[in-house]
């Protein structure tokens, strides 16, 4: 029968490998660190057809003009 040897390896190749292997978990643990913040992070809200037209007429009392001057202006396009 042969005797098979045990292949020891360096100390350096030893460092070598805890290294990559402690870089795999920090990525492993940024990607949840990324989703955990997420999920704390409150949702941002959708806008509505009132908070447009709202944003309009606002626009338009601002610059001075009435709700039939923007309407006039739309259908003119």
């Amino acid at each position: 029968m042969a005797e098979k040897t045990r292949v020891r390896r360096t100390a350096d190749e030893r460092i070598i490998s805890i290294e990559q292997k402690i870089k795999f978990h920090k990525e492993k643990i940024d990607l949840l660190e990324k989703q955990k913040k997420k999920i704390l992070s409150p949702a941002q809200k959708k806008k509505t057809k009132d908070d447009t037209l709202n944003e309009i007429y606002k626009a338009a009392k601002a610059s001075g003009k009435s709700l039939d001057d923007v309407l006039a202006m739309i259908k003119t396009e």
